[in-house]
């Protein structure tokens, strides 16, 4: 049976960067970083639009996405600002943005803490 999938809101879109970040767990890969990378930045705009992007809470919490440095990450990625690799053999440098090495790992951990927090007290 064929799976429906629902894109109307922040929290549908969450959902799909939870499944992108459950695959980079089983293998990383330059296909799905990218799949996260992008909805990890697309997810910004979709809360920017959200019925409650007047709240203060919301205000809040778009100022600290927007200061993010693995968040600028994807937007350079996205805007093909700058181009990135993906080496899964190497240590500690499987990401590397520009001149930039990174753990991808970390990178897609430290996207889902942020994006989580807001998404546990939301819920939107």
């Amino acid at each position: 049976m064929a799976q429906t999938y629902n894109f109307q809101t922040p929290r549908h879109l969450y959902e799909k960067l939870c499944r992108d970040s459950e695959k980079l767990d089983v293998v990383i890969d330059g296909d799905h970083l990218f799949n996260f990378i992008s909805t990890a930045h697309h997810l910004q705009d979709w809360i920017k639009k959200s019925p409650l992007k007047s709240s203060t809470t919301i205000k809040r919490f778009l100022k600290k996405l927007n200061s993010d440095d693995n968040l600028k990450i994807c937007s350079d990625v996205v805007a093909a600002n700058t181009h990135f690799e993906i080496n899964p053999a190497a240590k500690g440098c499987q990401l590397k943005v520009s001149d930039s090495c990174i753990d991808a790992k970390d990178f897609k951990n430290e996207i889902m803490e942020m994006y989580e927090v807001y998404f546990k007290i939301k819920g939107h």
